[in-house]
């Protein structure tokens, strides 16, 4: 179930006591420290029989299915080379032209991101995802009705715009928004859904295939065309999802942040001490972020903290398009081509087993993500795929020796492309679980960007290098991702901190920042609930991430 441990010691509140400290600020001298995990009632059903639960977690499909876009047009792009009609229509598209043609998403991608970045944290999450969803239905239409190159790529570029904007504000709505004891699952099916993506497009390539379209242009137009079901099942839930209760409070809207926790996370219960808790806890992390500071791009380097979350943020979205996954993503028809099998009907067939598999098991990662170690998952997946690719490796070399007439060998290659597959998607769906985790509400914003840029900028390196590399060295390239993956590994182990178990606000102690007063305000608010509005934490409206921010008084 995704539910959390019993609140301990009669799930009531320990004894809390304030004092100055040698500094003249509050402290607190406490039998032990509360958390948000404690005071998180425990689910004894299943989340679905709650029907508060079941209400915020299918509205929030909004935004946990941002994902598919991507990862629909991944798997769409590798089978549509397989297509007769698809290249013939494109005059057989090869080289730079493939790569500019698959690569258009990414290039809409970074292009918005220049908008994202003005747009700051002005905008209401949910308006811009709502935007991005109706550009990406956008795109799809456009792209079904192709009728050469340039109109092919436009449209992807729209897609790829529709797709950042979605990322961006996707991840820190989730995050900001989820039922306490279910946010690292929520936010780790952001990256689940993109395998689901995928599979979705291997279905809807293969089946016109089989069909009388086989050679008729409906047989990529209609893939291309279906792209934009999920972005339409997605715009519907937006209109239903509420805002984030965190970016509300920033805004001075408090009274709205909570009604919103109550409905969602107290199932009504205005009474709530998960609730009280919630609202006192974020009230005095944001005030804290921006008391005394000028909330800017610049806040990255204002602390050797903030330069750590900045190291990671960019460093794990790197890790996760540097891995080899690309090479399956998006030359899934090259890679069958290297190893003797040219028949598109089997390519299309294998395909469709590969994503199924990976799929399920992004799935089955992202539900128990809450329970196993962020750092342990990452390093156990990493290792796994240079293992796979050793053995790869080695294979292609025989295989290519005896001139692919050993058929063993080649089956052994494509088994060995699922289990790479599942070392990835253990791995990828606690992507932008752990990014969102480590960073301050003042830099989620700022994080959800560059980490949707750091993505885009290696897709386009990928789709790019991957092609050429592929081509001019065949199979000896993977041995370029062997070491690639032993370094990710290294560095996870030295500069990678464990989150597990923590919340939103709470993760700021393990990297050396004192937490102290904004616990002893949420804890405040459970001892004395009379006072909660007496005492609310005033916080500022933060208008844009690049205008200078006054100073706010406690």
């Amino acid at each position: 179930m995704w539910g959390t441990k019993d609140n301990k010691e009669n799930n009531n509140i320990v004894t809390v006591t304030s004092k100055e400290n040698e500094n003249g600020s509050l402290g607190l001298e406490e039998q032990r420290e509360l958390t948000l995990e404690d005071v998180t009632p425990k689910l004894t059903k299943w989340w679905f029989q709650y029907p508060h639960l079941l209400h915020l977690n299918v509205v929030l499909g909004c935004a946990s299915l941002a994902q598919v876009t991507l990862g629909y047009d991944g798997s769409m792009m590798g089978n549509l080379q397989t297509l007769p009609s698809w290249s013939k229509y494109f005059n057989n598209p090869h080289g730079q032209i493939l790569s500019t043609m698959t690569n258009g998403i990414t290039i809409g991608a970074m292009a918005a991101t220049p908008l994202l970045t003005a747009s700051g944290d002005r905008l209401k999450r949910k308006h811009v995802l709502a935007a991005s969803i109706f550009l990406t239905i956008l795109g799809a239409a456009l792209q079904s009705a192709s009728v050469n190159f340039g109109m092919f790529l436009g449209a992807r570029m729209i897609l790829g715009f529709g797709s950042a904007g979605m990322q961006v504000s996707a991840a820190p709505l989730l995050a900001e928004t989820a039922y306490p004891s279910q946010r690292p699952i929520m936010t780790s099916m952001l990256q689940a859904a993109f395998p689901v993506g995928s599979f979705m497009a291997a279905i809807l390539t293969w089946g016109p295939y089989q069909s009388d379209m086989k050679y008729n242009n409906w047989s990529w137009r209609l893939p291309s065309l279906l792209q934009a079901v999920v972005p339409l099942l997605q715009a519907v839930l937006v209109c239903f999802c509420p805002e984030s209760p965190r970016w509300l409070i920033a805004h001075g809207r408090e009274d709205e942040a909570f009604e919103i926790l109550t409905k969602f996370h107290a199932g009504g219960d205005r009474d709530s001490e998960l609730v009280r808790f919630e609202i006192a806890e974020i009230s005095a992390a944001i005030s804290r972020e921006k008391i005394g500071r000028k909330i800017s791009w610049m806040t990255w380097f204002a602390s050797k903290a903030n330069m750590h979350r900045l190291f990671i943020t960019l460093a794990l979205p790197s890790i996760l398009q540097l891995c080899g996954s690309s090479l399956i993503a998006y030359y899934f028809s090259i890679v069958l081509q290297d190893i003797g099998i040219t028949e598109p009907s089997d390519k299309l067939k294998i395909n469709i087993g590969l994503t199924l598999f990976g799929g399920v098991c992004a799935l089955v990662f992202a539900v128990y993500s809450a329970k196993w170690r962020r750092k342990l998952v990452m390093q156990v997946s990493l290792g796994g795929m240079c293992i796979i690719f050793i053995i790869w490796i080695v294979l292609a070399d025989i295989n290519e020796k005896t001139q692919f007439k050993n058929k063993a060998l080649g089956r052994g290659i494509i088994a060995l492309l699922y289990f790479d597959m599942g070392f990835y998607h253990a791995f990828s769906p606690i992507g932008n679980t752990y990014v969102m985790e480590i960073v301050p509400y003042t830099l989620r914003g700022k994080a959800s960007i560059l980490y949707s840029l750091a993505s885009q900028v290696w897709i386009f390196y990928n789709n790019y290098v991957n092609n050429l590399g592929m081509d001019s060295i065949s199979w000896r390239y993977y041995i370029v991702y062997c070491v690639l993956l032993f370094t990710h590994m290294v560095v996870i182990h030295f500069w990678f901190p464990e989150t597990k178990g923590l919340g939103l606000e709470e993760v700021a102690k393990i990297f050396g920042e004192d937490i102290s007063d904004l616990m002893f305000e949420a804890q405040q608010a459970i001892a004395e609930p009379a006072n909660l509005g007496k005492r609310k934490v005033e916080v500022n409206h933060i208008e844009d991430a690049s205008v200078e921010e006054e100073e706010v008084d406690r």
